[in-house]
């Protein structure tokens, strides 16, 4: 059995003793998430033994169906009818029916993100796949803008979610923004979308600008993991100048959603507090929030070794006026859109990744992060069981239809590799985006699925 499977398996066993139920699998001898692995025959985009799709969507009376087609038999509909609220205020007992249904064929894009960049638009050059030689700005804390030839070791997404494939001429200063013609995907790429959990205010993902200097953001990641007896640093050795700056480029793009995912917890804790929840929630979600922290300073320590130079996260302005849940309903929904979906496929994406890597210091460092996001998603499915226990139906109604919808982002997510990912850059932990999507739908499927049944009492 590949390593990958086993984390899938770990983290449906994980997930289960949290809701306080069996687990639906057999006991398995597996590895956890380390240097100790052995490397997945197949690849991170490998197949395996399990292979389905899922779907999902909410019907107009307010039934969720989640839609699981196995490639060998026949797809089960299975239609959850939650409570839901009447006029009255009173709610309608859950009840749960079966039928068969076509899988959905349809493929759209459905992530977006802000990076808290300034875009400022045009319409020169449109393709499908984006446009050419337009005018993107973006935020940039210090004195004199990255030259042209160095913007992309620091800047990678605009604030629609846009990835920059390429890189004209400029910079241009506008206040504290640097503007450049580039290339650019179309909007909602899911490479410029969050790692793990997101920080949501508004309805909009924010991140911090990333730029140069330390910042505390960098050392302290290197005195850990050197305390750890863990490498410190990755190998530069037969890296080009372009390879590193690409890898500098996308380990700060993490690092910097690690940060935010750091106001997210900071955030969920006072929603736990303002509901009455108890001590153990609390506890567990300060630690995750210094998990984040590391999480954070080791992407940034990364990416300054490739670089050549610290970079680190700037002001998260948006941290200053978000506004938290207003019923116990709204937490549980955003608690399984960003834990028990963004957690549980981060942590098996960092595997994904860690499987393909050989460096060492990488292998370290995504080992960490996939065990310690797995326990972010084992938090995420105690925090909906908490609010479901709490809240009663029109609570559970809500969570389910919340399944449904981040089920049929996830299986919906599609998009063309917009760079090549070399055997270098896979050496050092990066992996094309069809490999990442891949092995989210299929941990989807694997793990978040038969933990959604289990939580909500549905038949497996």
């Amino acid at each position: 059995m590949n390593e990958l499977m086993c984390l899938r398996m770990a983290l449906r066993t994980r997930i289960g003793a949290a809701l306080g139920l069996a687990s639906t699998l057999a006991s398995t001898a597996c590895s956890s998430p380390g240097d100790s692995l052995a490397t997945d025959s197949t690849g991170p985009g490998g197949s395996d033994s399990t292979s389905s799709t899922s779907n999902a969507s909410t019907t107009s009376d307010g039934a969720t169906e989640v839609t699981t087609a196995d490639t060998t038999d026949a797809p089960t509909t299975t239609t959850t009818t939650g409570a839901i609220d009447t006029t009255d205020g009173s709610t309608s007992d859950a009840t749960t029916t079966s039928t068969t249904a076509e899988p959905s064929t349809d493929a759209t894009e459905t992530t977006s993100t802000d990076t808290g960049e300034t875009t400022t638009s045009s319409t020169d050059a449109t393709t499908d796949a984006g446009m050419q030689d337009v005018e993107r700005c973006f935020f940039y804390p210090g004195e004199d803008c990255p030259t042209v030839q160095t913007a992309i070791e620091f800047f990678n997404c605009t604030d629609a979610g846009e990835l920059v494939t390429g890189w004209h001429s400029g910079p241009t200063q506008m206040d504290s923004n640097c503007c450049y013609q580039v290339d650019v995907t179309a909007p909602a790429h899911p490479d410029c979308g969050p790692v793990g959990r997101p920080f949501v205010v508004d309805g909009e993902v924010r991140v911090a600008a990333v730029g140069p200097g330390e910042r505390g953001w960098t050392g302290p990641a290197v005195r850990s993991m050197a305390a750890s007896g863990s490498e410190t640093s990755p190998d530069l050795a037969g890296l080009d100048e372009a390879t590193r700056a690409r890898l500098a480029r996308l380990w700060a793009g993490d690092a910097a959603f690690e940060h935010a995912s750091v106001a997210s917890f900071g955030k969920l804790a006072l929603e736990l507090l303002a509901f009455g929840a108890p001590a153990e929630l609390l506890r567990a979600t300060h630690e995750a929030a210094l998990d984040e922290v590391r999480h954070a300073q080791i992407g940034f320590a990364l990416a300054s070794r490739y670089l050549g130079a610290p970079i680190g996260p700037g002001p998260l302005v948006e941290a200053r006026a978000f506004a938290g849940a207003t019923s116990l309903a709204e937490l549980a929904a955003a608690a399984v859109r960003e834990g028990c979906f963004g957690e549980t496929l981060a942590a098996a994406v960092a595997a994904a990744q860690h499987a393909g890597a050989s460096d060492r210091a990488v292998r370290a460092a995504l080992a960490a992060i996939a065990e310690e996001e797995s326990r972010h998603a084992e938090l995420a499915f105690k925090v909906v069981a908490w609010a479901i226990a709490r809240g009663g139906a029109a609570v559970r109604q809500r969570v389910a239809i919340a399944f449904a919808e981040a089920l049929t982002e996830t299986q919906d997510a599609a998009a063309v590799d917009s760079e090549d990912v070399t055997p270098a850059m896979r050496a050092h932990g990066r992996l094309p985006l069809s490999e990442v999507l891949a092995e989210r739908r299929r941990t989807a499927e694997t793990v978040v699925v038969p933990a959604m049944r289990q939580l909500l009492g549905l038949p497996c």
